[in-house]
């Protein structure tokens, strides 16, 4: 892919590698469920994610792993 600056996901359950698609600015990923198992989102370094409407009904906490982004921003439901 190329061109593209801003990816938008939809209702997620995979892990996702954007670290290698130039001229990707941000990752955003709306509803996302960690019940399962963990994600795991890897960025370059000036990439961003949001992710939006995140359910973990273990509440754990620690069910998404990111590596490299630039900024976070995760809103929880439960």
């Amino acid at each position: 892919m190329v061109g593209i600056e801003n990816l938008y996901i939809k209702s997620a359950t995979a892990d996702y590698d954007v670290s290698t698609i130039s001229g990707l600015v941000s990752l955003e990923i709306d509803t996302v469920n960690v019940n399962a198992a963990a994600r795991a989102y890897t960025l370059a370094s000036g990439q961003s994610l949001t992710l939006t409407n995140v359910t973990d009904s273990g509440n754990s906490g620690n069910d998404v792993d990111v590596n490299a982004a630039a900024s976070v921003t995760c809103l929880f439901t439960h």
